[in-house]
């Protein structure tokens, strides 16, 4: 337990300060004789919002100084956290940024999580992962989905977690729009396949029948992927 002493004027433990200051205002030491105070421009209000003003470009650096290149070593962690109905505090959001574990370097990590309010005090749903290398949505695997909203089309494009699956405009739209393999709107699919067409020329025999594979072959491909019925 650490005990703090008040001591009079004369004493070794006045603190000093400027004749005026900021109100709300974060107090500062001036010099390296601890005690001396001075003004910031960090304020935190009766309400708790804290403000930053400055008259040039601000930079605030969060340092962490572990000496580790483990996984998710040297962490920050920035937790945005509320009060239920019922009095208790959750974390309801998660920004991590770490190291990403690879050798004895600055590779970062850059982690969201977000609380999915199934009766959790913490995030648990990974929603964004980015590194070096990657950017993941859904890093977890759980039943998140990405959707992107069009102009007038709110489902322009989504990709369905539960599903596993790819959806590009509305069900019922004339868009190209499919589930995984299975084709929800589809365009019709080529003419029937015809059969070897005999001729008498060799050549023209073996041209007309390699375009024909070559054709069936693409439709197969495009009836794959749910583009044909």
């Amino acid at each position: 337990m650490t005990d703090f002493r008040l001591e009079g004027p004369g004493s070794g433990g006045d603190v000093d300060g400027p004749a005026s200051a900021t109100d709300n205002a974060i107090a500062r030491f001036d010099g390296t004789g601890g005690k001396t105070l001075q003004d910031s421009k960090v304020t935190i209000g009766d309400t708790g919002l804290i403000t930053q003003t400055a008259t040039a470009d601000i930079d605030n650096i969060f340092y962490n100084t572990v000496d580790s290149n483990a996984s998710d070593a040297r962490e920050i962690r920035l937790t945005f956290r509320g009060d239920t109905a019922a009095g208790a505090a959750h974390d309801m959001v998660e920004i991590m940024v770490s190291h990403n574990g690879a050798a004895a370097d600055h590779q970062g990590r850059f982690r969201i999580l977000l609380n999915d309010g199934n009766d959790s005090s913490v995030p648990t749903s990974e929603i964004l992962n980015f590194t070096p290398r990657e950017a993941v949505f859904n890093e977890l695997g759980q039943n998140n989905d990405f959707r992107v909203e069009g102009d007038t089309d709110p489902n322009l494009f989504i990709i369905d977690a539960s599903d596993d699956a790819v959806r590009i405009g509305e069900d019922t739209s004339s868009k190209i729009g499919f589930y995984g393999l299975t084709a929800v709107v589809q365009p019709s699919a080529l003419t029937g396949r015809d059969s070897t067409v005999v001729v008498d020329d060799a050549t023209a025999l073996l041209v007309i029948n390699n375009t024909r594979t070559r054709l069936n072959d693409l439709e197969d491909r495009l009836q794959a992927l749910g583009l044909l019925a």
